[in-house]
């Protein structure tokens, strides 16, 4: 495998959905990959000193939230992917939709809630990692019925062709039951990603498909399992003793593991100077289902994954 992050694309798109083909329009018809769940705005906050207090730094915003961060890799890395979810009836809602259609995302199962604040992320981090963070996700949480609804309106002919469905830890625990029930069954592969500790639980129900496939990083792993692991390695092959599919679990620039009831793979990332911490498990997740529908073995999968989420942490990616 190339150490190049640069070539990652290559070795894991799915060929059928160039980036060319797809700039500028809103939905694709036949999607390889649906995102559901949150699509707002990021404001990051990076600290210049490690210290607490308030320190001098920069603060920075982008599009963020998981689903939306998932679906603009899977389209940078050549996956065909359309976004479900909510945006409120703001200026910051159109811009967001307006930013997603010009990267190629399909933005037509995407609800424009009037009354409502498009929702918000806030994160403040340092040379270390992630300090703290809020996210304001409340009109994604009202949109749940609409999410659902959306999901069962889209053509039968065009679920068919989905080869990957990617639910986001940020959806109401009741949308992402009822999700689950009327996608099933399904030929798409099942991807599970954590938003955060507080909310990892929500996952629970679905992390027992065959299909699925839930992941974490270490910390949202602990919160999970009520435990203190220090080892990605041990964190994955305790969620699946307990009955989860299969399980990915990261640790920053440490070990990255995937378990299933009978194998362990493990692979170390490479190591970079990081200058950012938002977004590179959704990045390693992208890459990951990328990887897996281009073919890849497990290992090479894994390999890729951890490699281009480190190339993103350093700053050598944008999506």
């Amino acid at each position: 495998m190339t150490n190049n992050p640069f070539e990652a694309p290559p070795q894991v798109g799915i060929g059928n959905a160039s980036r060319e083909s797809t700039y500028g329009r809103k939905f694709l018809p036949r999607p390889n990959a649906i995102c559901i769940g949150s699509v707002h705005w990021d404001y990051i906050g990076m600290a210049a000193a490690e210290h607490s207090g308030d320190v001098p730094g920069t603060i920075e915003r982008k599009p963020g939230g998981v689903a939306l961060n998932v679906a603009a890799a899977l389209n940078f890395l050549g996956v065909a992917t359309n976004i479900l979810g909510a945006v409120g009836g703001d200026s910051e809602g159109v811009e967001l939709i307006e930013s997603l259609t010009r990267i190629g995302v399909g933005t037509d199962l995407i609800s424009r809630v009037p009354d409502s604040r498009t929702d918000q992320y806030i994160a403040i981090e340092n040379r270390s990692g992630l300090v703290a963070a809020v996210a304001d996700t409340r009109t994604l949480e009202s949109a749940g019925a609409r999410i659902v609804e959306t999901f069962k309106d889209i053509d039968a002919s065009i679920r068919e062709q989905v080869k990957a469905i990617v639910l986001d830890g940020n959806l109401p625990i009741g949308t992402i039951n009822e999700l689950n029930s009327i996608s099933k069954p399904s030929r798409a592969k099942i991807a599970l990603v954590c938003a955060s500790g507080a909310k990892a639980a929500r996952l629970k129900n679905v992390a027992s498909r065959p299909e699925s496939t839930i992941y974490l990083n270490i910390r949202e792993a602990n919160s999970l399992l009520g435990a203190s692991f220090c080892d990605a390695r041990n964190a994955a092959e305790q969620l699946c003793e307990l009955g989860f599919n299969r399980a990915v679990v990261t640790n920053g620039s440490k070990w990255a593991a995937m378990s299933t009831a009978r194998e362990n793979l493990a692979c170390l990332p490479p190591q970079v100077e990081a200058v950012r911490a938002t977004g590179s498990g959704d990045a390693f997740a992208a890459a990951h289902i990328a990887g897996e529908l281009a073919g890849a073995s497990a290992e090479l999968a894994l390999e890729n994954a951890a490699s281009f989420a480190s190339s993103f942490a350093a700053g050598k990616i944008e999506f």
